[in-house]
This record gives C-alpha cells, structure tokens and sequence, in this order.
C-alpha cells in the first residue's frame, strides 16, 4: 500500500476527531462555571489537542470500515473520545513521572483535568453502552497498568522478567490500542467473533507501541523524535525498569550494567543521559527490543488475517508496519552512524 495513502487517511480521521474533541472540551467547559479555566491552564493539554497525527482515532475509524461499517460519520464520538481519554492519562502522567515541573499549586488543576477528561470521553459514547463499557474498562486497564510500572522491578530471571513486563504493556497501550479497535468494531455492527479479532489486533500493536515508546525514553533530545530533555530517560529516572533498561542491566558487559545501574532513580545529566543512548546501542539493548518488538507485529499481523481482506484491513496492516519500523529506530541509527564518524 501507498505510505502516502496511508498518511492522507490517518490526517482525515486526525481532523474528523479533532473537531469532536474541540466540541467535546466546548461542552465541558460550559456546564459547569471554572471547568474552562481549568482545561486552559493545562499547556499539555493544549499541546495534545494539538497533534496531526493520531493513531486512535484511525483505528477506531478503519476497524469500523474493516468490519464492513458503511457510515463513517457514526464513529466521529468515538473517534474523539478514544483520544481524550488517552489525552487524559498524560495529564495524570505529568503528574506521576514529574517531569514538566508542575507547580504544587497547579497539581489539583491536572488531577481535576484528568478526571474530567474521563468522564467527558465517557460521555461522548454514552449513546452505546456496550461503548461505554469498552471505554471504562480500557480506563481501568490503563491504571492498573500504571500500578505495574511504579512496581516494574529488575530481576536476574529473564522470563519472570518478560511476564511482569508483558503483562504491563498490554495494560498500557495494549488496552487504549485494544479499546480503540473494539470500539470501532462494537459501531459496525459485526458478530461478536469480528469483535474480539479486532479487539485482539489493537491489543498486539498496543504492546508494540508500548515496547518501541520505552525504547524511545532513551533517545536524546531531537527536533525528529519531539523529545525535550525533561522527557529523556525518564522511566531511568523513576526507577521504572522497562525491556531495554532490563537488557542493559544483564548485557555481560560489566562497564554498561553498573553504569546504568547506579543511575537508576537519579537525576542525569545531559551528558549522563547522552552516554545512556549510546550504551543502550553498543549492548545490544536498541536490537534486542526492536526484536521483541517484532514478535507482537507479528501476533497483530495473524491477527488482522483473520479479518476479511479490504483496503482497510491493508491501512491496518500498514499501520502496525509503521509503528514497528518507528522514527526511534531510524534516530539510534542516526547516532550509531555519528559515533563511527
């Protein structure tokens, strides 16, 4: 399929689901007196409303036609409301992972803005109650998978290590991906079978994206990638062991382990963070991940066949080779390829 096609399609449904979520943020500003001055003074939140491309809203949309949906406009709600949900997670994740340097005096205005970003996405769907139901439990798996990460620990035993690991991502983007595509099918109209292959596709590029986004955290900062450095090595920073800091850790390279070890949960340097990146290429961790990363493209792929063939299975397709081949990799390629000069 035409990349081109592929970006044009994604820009259509970015541009359907913007419109929903600016009339949804309109609507919940105006209900209640002080709710629109709150939603203002979240920049992050003006930063995500932002975006031109979005993932969710395009799987909600392309799984709907997938499922042999014929009326596209009867999914622009959902469309909008997958993304503010997944808008207010990192509201409450800038919070968690403090790294905007929140003020204390602003922290009940971000954790009141997540909330009601929630109930907002919940409302915009409340038409359908099995959408509803869809949207609460990815809310719900979204924060139990939260749970996990404050609690991803390292440890000796590669697939006990795997399991917790796994088990994180999937609660993570593996829930908001897999709520995304169950939504759309749920719209469509298709038999409950349809349902969960759909379901089961979104949950698999879910993990994917989670793995290649972890992998990302290690990146410097980039005007390609969008970074700034309050978002490098963050998980690094809190603690947070995920797959390519676990690869370091247990690479059999002495120097890479107890480097990366003594600076788990510290503040880095520039230069700490830049030796980082280029540790996680000379042990391997950037290849191992991306492989591990291709053991779920691959589960989304089996997935998507057993979907009927049509275009929209093709974009789907297309969309899981892209979060797979993703702008990270092409960036430690980038500092692998300046190292050697």
């Amino acid at each position: 399929m035409d990349r081109n096609h592929y970006f044009e399609r994604m820009r259509e449904a970015n541009t359907i689901a913007t419109q929903g979520m600016q009339e949804i943020l309109t609507t919940l500003g105006a209900r209640t007196p002080g709710v629109r001055e709150i939603i203002e003074s979240i920049p992050l939140l003006q930063k995500r409303m932002s975006k031109e491309e979005r993932l969710r809203p395009f799987l909600v949309r392309t799984v709907y036609e997938s499922c042999g949906g014929k009326h596209p406009e009867r999914v622009s709600r959902a469309m909008a409301a997958v993304e503010i949900q997944n808008i207010s997670t990192y509201v409450d994740n800038a919070i968690l992972d403090r790294k905007n340097g929140i003020a204390p005096t602003e922290i009940s205005n971000y954790l009141l803005c997540g909330r009601l970003l929630r109930n907002a996405a919940e409302l915009a769907v409340a038409e359908s109650p099995e959408c509803m139901r869809s949207l609460v439990r990815m809310d719900q798996d979204v924060y139990r998978g939260q749970v996990l990460t404050s609690r991803l620990s390292d440890t000796e035993d590669d697939q006990a290590y795997l399991a917790q690991y796994h088990k994180r991502c999937e609660l993570l983007t593996g829930a908001s991906m897999r709520g995304a595509c169950e939504l759309g099918a749920i719209l469509s109209g298709t038999e409950h079978a349809q349902r969960a292959r759909s379901a089961e596709f979104g949950k698999h590029l879910g993990i994917l994206v989670q793995i290649m986004n972890d992998l990302g955290d290690l990146l410097p900062p980039s005007s390609d990638t969008g970074k700034v450095y309050q978002d490098q090595c963050s998980d690094l920073r809190n603690g947070v062991i995920t797959y390519p800091i676990h690869y370091m850790l247990h690479c059999s390279v002495p120097e890479i382990e107890q480097y990366v070890f003594n600076r788990i949960g510290e503040q880095l340097t520039p230069e700490e963070t830049g030796t980082i990146a280029m540790l996680c290429i000379d042990s391997g961790a950037v290849e191992a991940t991306r492989s591990l990363a291709g053991r779920y493209a691959s589960a989304a792929k089996r997935a998507l066949h057993e979907i009927p063939p049509s275009e929209s299975r093709n974009l789907l397709s297309m969309a899981t080779q892209m979060c797979r081949t993703t702008k990270y990799l092409s960036a430690f390629r980038q500092l692998k390829s300046q190292e050697h000069r």
